[in-house]
């Protein structure tokens, strides 16, 4: 028989989360038919930073 095995520890765990986004849109024709829009996302937490996500959308 192996003789037990006891782990007590105490820790204050403190999760922080964050996200961001922008966006903008743009009409590129007088018919407003043509439209341009672009955006940046970010998200991150208190241990590391995600990298940014771009995106872009052109609509007829």
């Amino acid at each position: 028989m192996q003789p037990a095995l006891n782990v007590a520890f105490q820790t204050v765990l403190q999760l922080l989360r964050f996200g961001a986004f922008v966006q903008g849109t743009r009409r590129l024709l007088p018919s407003e038919r043509l439209a341009v829009s672009a955006g940046l996302r970010t998200d991150g937490n208190n241990d590391a930073l995600i990298t940014p996500t771009i995106g872009f959308i052109v609509e007829f």
